[in-house]
């Protein structure tokens, strides 16, 4: 076979579960070198286990350790973070406002689906992560299921991650044919809770329609309240003092992760209400709400009640001219 025959000078691979080839061609020669993937997977293997036990301790500093000193990192549709140092500060901020609040028993399971050898110590590995667990109220967390993509370099016979992008799949997945589709989502999602939790007082509904880390913004007074069970003794105190409490929605508006509503609320007091002894009278007031969006639950909320009605209804101040 003359050499005109023969393959270009170029780098192939072909890999599979059991062994890749290097196809390498010097001076319009080929030369074939078998790397077998069985030495390849097994080393990413252990990384991978490697890595999910240090996952699960929440150490950012341990975590970021499997990265080299560069590396990218992108997950879900959050922005992305560049350098060991920056993935650790993201990581402890992560945990701290989220894992160690609400889901310190969340843990996760990384499996390693398939590894893709580019060269000798440059490697594609595609992971499925799954993690669920428990809440801080022992209830058991929803199942997530997400994919990533990792390309790993070996530095001195050991392996990092030197970009790593992490996709949600499953329910997690955000499915639509447009971002119409998606802001009529977040827009029945608001309907259900004003519905459900307001105008019925199903509280359990709420772990299904609030994130756990949820915040509630009052701005008349620049309060807070947060964490998922603060709203949910706030509502429970709020439907005492008023039994027959209803909201109507009479506008709504979205825009990006966005949901605003304007909406008349009406009650009877039959309970005590910021430590008055209940008045019996019936009271409707305008309110406005801004409701913040995060993988499909309500994660924030701005509100703005017209209070100075609701207390001139109540004759705790004298009504105006």
């Amino acid at each position: 076979m003359s050499t005109n025959n023969m393959w270009p000078s170029m780098l192939k691979f072909v890999s599979n579960v059991t062994k890749a080839v290097i196809i390498i061609v010097t001076a319009g020669f080929p030369s074939m070198v078998a790397a077998q993937t069985v030495g390849v997977s097994a080393s990413v293997y252990e990384f991978v286990e490697a890595y999910q036990r240090t996952i699960n301790t929440h150490d950012p500093a341990a975590l970021a350790a499997f990265f080299t000193e560069d590396a990218d990192f992108v997950m879900f549709n959050l922005p992305a973070v560049k350098g060991r140092q920056a993935i650790e500060n993201w990581w402890r901020d992560f945990w701290q406002s989220k894992f160690n609040k609400q889901e310190p028993e969340r843990r996760g399971t990384f499996i390693l689906n398939s590894v893709r050898l580019i060269t000798a110590d440059v490697a594609v590995a595609n992971i499925e992560t799954v993690t669920g667990g428990r809440n801080t109220q022992g209830q058991e967390l929803i199942v997530r299921k997400a994919r990533g993509t990792w390309v790993l370099i070996r530095q001195n016979g050991k392996w990092f991650i030197s970009a790593m992008r992490g996709m949600p799949t499953e329910r997690d997945r955000i499915i639509r044919a447009s971002d119409k589709d998606q802001l009529e989502a977040n827009k029945a999602l608001v309907r259900r809770m004003d519905e459900e939790v307001w105008n019925k007082g199903n509280l359990e509904i709420m772990y299904e329609l609030y994130s756990p880390t949820f915040v509630w913004h009052f701005l008349p007074s620049g309060s807070e309240t947060i964490g998922l069970d603060s709203l949910r003794e706030h509502v429970r105190n709020h439907r005492e003092a008023f039994p027959d409490w209803t909201e109507e929605i009479k506008h709504i508006v979205a825009e990006g992760d966005l949901v605003t509503i304007h909406f008349v609320s009406r009650g009877t007091n039959e309970g005590s209400f910021l430590g008055n002894p209940p008045t019996g009278k019936t009271i409707q007031i305008d309110e406005m709400s801004i409701f913040r969006i995060v993988d499909g639950k309500i994660a924030e909320q701005w509100l703005i009640p017209d209070l100075l009605s609701l207390n001139q209804q109540l004759g705790f101040i004298p009504q105006s001219n």
